[in-house]
């Protein structure tokens, strides 16, 4: 059984409580398949990046059928139909029925899913992200995570990432120095205690300067060297561990 968000946005939580921790979100257009029922709560898989955690079954339509969600969110956020629907959502021609899309794409509220290997788009859409506050588990400019953060920034350019920093690690082309890195690599980092990853940025790069765009408190941007990321005093906040090309 399939399942589609209708909701702006709606917590992905560990465990089938209101009170659990939330591990991920979905934002509105966003389909999930439906694992398992326990209760008022359902176990879905979500069909974009095959994340799994529990959902309130309120907060989920059921559906057989869904037109095919041809535009994504492009604005910090777009009201429609009375409600605020954040940055990265995905809408169908259906949804925007009594809207003027023509004019919403003339705007760049919307624009057209269609993957882009544009870097400059991608670092555009970084940057929407900055000041953003850190919220474990967060997908959207009101509260997002590290792992959310470069997984969304992909999703504008429609391109799929894995949900978690350690699972990004995985995906493209391993760059062996930072001396070849290039704007839109993922940066990947620790605190120094082991090797686990635990950390992910976005590099920035202009002309021989490196920095990293980050959720660390809050989206921002930092100096990023072959030890890692320097805060704004100066610090090293994260260890560097590697470096990984998901446009090439």
């Amino acid at each position: 059984m399939n399942g589609i968000c209708r909701l702006s946005i709606v917590p992905l939580r560990k465990q089938p409580s209101d009170a659990s921790e939330q591990v991920s979100q979905l934002l509105y257009g966003e389909q999930v398949v439906i694992e398992e029922e326990k209760g008022n709560w359902y176990v879905v898989k979500c069909i974009n990046d095959n994340y799994r955690g529990w959902v309130d079954k309120k907060q989920i339509a059921l559906n057989i059928n869904v037109e095919n969600t041809s535009y994504i969110v492009n604005s910090r956020v777009l009201e429609i139909n009375g409600s605020y629907i954040p940055l990265g959502s995905l809408l169908s021609k259906d949804d925007l029925k009594d809207q003027n899309i023509e004019d919403l794409l003339r705007k760049k509220k919307i624009k057209i899913r269609s993957k882009s290997l544009d870097l400059s788009q991608l670092i555009n859409n970084a940057k929407k992200y900055i000041n953003a506050p850190y919220l474990w588990g967060g997908r959207t400019p009101f509260g997002i995570d590290c792992s959310g953060l470069s997984q969304m920034v992909y999703q504008l350019n429609s391109i799929s990432l894995p949900r978690d920093a350690y699972q990004q690690a995985e995906e493209g082309k391993l760059i062996h120095s930072l001396d070849f890195a290039q704007s839109g690599d993922l940066a990947f980092f620790n605190k120094g205690t082991n090797d686990k990853i635990t950390h992910v940025g976005i590099i920035l790069k202009t002309g021989e300067t490196l920095q990293i765009i980050h959720a660390s408190g809050w989206v921002q941007i930092n100096t990023l060297n072959e030890k890692g990321i320097l805060d704004n005093n100066g610090y090293l906040s994260h260890h560097y561990l590697l470096t990984k090309r998901i446009i090439h």
